[in-house]
């Protein structure tokens, strides 16, 4: 966790620096904030698959995460949180007999990722997250 946050603060110093000496306008600032934080969200949702798939197996189906607000719309800051939530395929009644549930796997992940993003160590916290549901028209899908 502590290497994520290390990455994580060379980066946004990279940005900070190139935003100071104005080699980045406003835009491509927000733009590099919010790749920053989709790339190390993929990363951080893979383990958390990764980690509780060890510890379960894995039900049919695949997740997702769908993004709002400013994270949605490529406008993060240097102090933005990242609005969000999961979803999930539910698979079909017909003969399924995965030895855990999708709701039981998905949740277990859901609680993994927001541990591993939001963890205060050593080198501080990830993102602090807002994950409540919210209009649909507000979001985007990554």
């Amino acid at each position: 966790m502590n290497t994520l946050r290390e990455f994580h603060q060379a980066q946004v110093l990279k940005i900070a620096a190139a935003d100071v000496c104005g080699v980045l306008q406003a835009d491509d600032v927000h733009r590099a904030q919010t790749r920053l934080a989709e790339v190390l969200l993929q990363h951080v949702f893979h383990q958390a698959i990764q980690f509780v798939e060890q510890k379960l197996g894995r039900p049919p189906g695949d997740a997702g995460i769908i993004a709002y607000g400013k994270f949605a719309s490529g406008e993060l800051g240097y102090n933005s949180d990242l609005d969000m939530i999961m979803c999930y395929e539910k698979p079909r009644q017909d003969g399924d007999s995965a030895q855990v549930s999708p709701e039981n796997f998905y949740s277990r992940v859901g609680r993994r990722l927001i541990h591993l993003l939001t963890t205060r160590t050593a080198a501080g916290v990830l993102y602090r997250l807002d994950m409540r549901l919210r209009r649909a028209d507000a979001a985007a899908h990554w």
